[in-house]
């Protein structure tokens, strides 16, 4: 989910956006999970 939509969520007054992923390396794309994490942890900080 791009960080860009993920801010506009809540600049439209959402209280909170769930992410939700596969279990890690069973997911289409293998790598997509790490990516994921990376991302929360940029979007928190």
């Amino acid at each position: 989910m791009d960080i860009d939509f993920i801010k506009h969520c809540f600049e439209r007054g959402a209280g909170a956006v769930i992410l939700s992923d596969c279990h890690p390396q069973d997911g289409h794309y293998i790598s997509g999970n790490d990516f994921a994490v990376k991302r929360e942890k940029k979007i928190r900080s």
